[in-house]
């Protein structure tokens, strides 16, 4: 999203510095102390009073209009043996979403409620009002082709930068996934300009002992980045 929108605005990135804050919450709260000049967060915080000395620079639908939001995975081996609990998975799911864009204030009650909202919390009737504008939900949900055409040409141009760069980085007879486990998948994904995600771990450590040789540098080091982003 924040490459998007400098890209938008013909912005180089090599005028700005890139920090890694946390969540939405973590980058909000930065933004708010002045550790940052502006970060990407969900549109859920807008309407906080908090947010009356900020500026909204830009939206994400308007700068990345064909971004797939809502999505459900399924393998084809799922598909294959599960297709009927998948056909009423999906049923049930569709219903559950026009049961809810017709009936606000059921939808926000329930929102505030698992939530555990305040009742004068604007969030929750926020996020609900601009779910339901065109093209965010679509009760009649629609095939969004040209969307999934995109989805499609970006995947096919990360594929490309990926291929790149295992041309400049991989041993003789390595594969891909021995390439990154031996440079390391913090360096792949620093390399590849993609955020880490803890749906990235396969598995947990088997090995319990962690080198702590250099951790104060390293903390220090990420410190300075943030408050120097």
């Amino acid at each position: 999203m924040a490459r998007a929108s400098l890209a938008a605005f013909k912005v180089p990135d090599q005028d700005i510095k890139f920090a890694a804050i946390g969540s939405d919450r973590d980058r909000y709260n930065a933004l708010l102390g002045g550790i940052v000049d502006a970060a990407v967060v969900a549109n859920e915080y807008t309407p906080m009073p908090s947010s009356k000395s900020l500026n909204l620079l830009v939206e994400a639908r308007k700068v990345l209009p064909e971004w797939v939001r809502f999505c459900t995975l399924m393998n084809g081996q799922a598909l294959t043996q599960r297709r009927e609990d998948a056909i009423r998975f999906l049923s049930a799911e569709i219903k559950a979403f026009r049961f809810a864009v017709a009936h606000r204030a059921e939808t926000i009650k329930l929102t505030q409620e698992v939530t555990d909202a305040a009742p004068d919390d604007p969030r929750p009737a926020y996020v609900f009002d601009e779910g339901v504008k065109p093209g965010v939900v679509a009760p009649d949900f629609p095939i969004p082709i040209a969307s999934l055409d995109w989805m499609r040409d970006k995947l096919v141009e990360l594929g490309k930068s990926i291929v790149d760069f295992f041309a400049e980085n991989a041993l003789e007879h390595e594969r891909t996934g021995e390439m990154i486990e031996r440079i390391g998948l913090v360096n792949f994904l620093e390399a590849m300009d993609i955020e880490a995600d803890p749906n990235m771990v396969s598995a947990p450590r088997m090995n319990p002992y962690v080198r702590l040789d250099g951790w104060d540098d390293e903390v220090a080091r990420l410190n300075e980045k943030k408050m120097t982003a």
